[in-house]
């Protein structure tokens, strides 16, 4: 009756870490696996290439997954002066009390609505104290091949700062091992916001690449809102 007893109690408490195991990883938010396996040959495969998509439930400061503010190096860092977070749609930081200035459409044939957005006072000349950048992480790369990767911009004013200018040029630099690749995107002066969809090709120099996304204004001293989206499968190899 004792073992039984024991046993009972044994199972009850694997029983227990077995749940408490499994609520923990419940609320991590997937990556793609770095290998997989081939049920026919048992052999690994390298992962797919992979950008964390700009998939959020919004806010001032506050990025999606695996994203983060650009900090240092004469970077602006006055939080308040040069603001950065997710926005949607519906509003600046997806806070419908502070809506945009003009209809601000949905991603096309996107599952979801957030985007990154930064802020800028600097002109051509980037001054990268007077403007705020967001950054992640190319990861599972193959050094020496080519990756094409595609991405949203646009430039939109919230109704609370009327006066801010459009976007200049939407900024986008890839870098790894101190080497630098720059795109630019031009950003027309756009009362409909529309979307402007961009695909890049570049060649790897690591398994993984930084990712930083930042912008220009048009009329220097004014503020200008630039917005980028990034969906699922976003990047491949050529």
């Amino acid at each position: 009756m004792k073992l039984v007893q024991k046993m009972s109690v044994g199972l009850s408490l694997a029983c227990a870490v077995m749940l408490t195991s499994c609520s923990k990883e419940d609320v991590q938010t997937p990556e793609p696996q770095a290998v997989s396996v081939n049920p026919s040959s048992n052999l690994k495969t390298a992962a797919l290439p992979w950008i964390a998509p700009t998939k959020s439930y919004g806010g001032f400061n506050t990025f999606p997954y695996l994203w983060e503010r650009v900090t240092g190096g004469g970077e602006g860092s006055n939080t308040a002066t040069y603001p950065a977070g997710t926005s949607t749609s519906m509003g600046l930081w997806a806070n419908k009390a502070f809506p945009w200035l003009e209809y601000f459409p949905m991603v096309p044939a996107q599952p979801w609505n957030s985007f990154v957005t930064v802020t800028s006072t600097t002109d051509y000349k980037w001054e990268k104290a007077d403007m705020s950048q967001a950054k992640t992480t190319i990861k599972y790369l193959k050094p020496g091949y080519t990756y094409v990767m595609e991405f949203y911009v646009t430039s939109a004013r919230p109704k609370a700062n009327a006066s801010a200018a459009y976007v200049g040029n939407a900024l986008v630099t890839l870098s790894a091992k101190g080497t630098n690749q720059f795109f630019d995107t031009y950003m027309l002066a756009n009362p409909q916001n529309n979307w402007i969809k961009r695909t890049i090709e570049f060649v790897a120099n690591d398994t993984e690449m930084t990712f930083t996304f930042g912008a220009t204004s048009s009329q220097k001293g004014k503020k200008a809102y630039a917005h980028l989206f990034i969906g699922q499968n976003a990047i491949w190899q050529k």
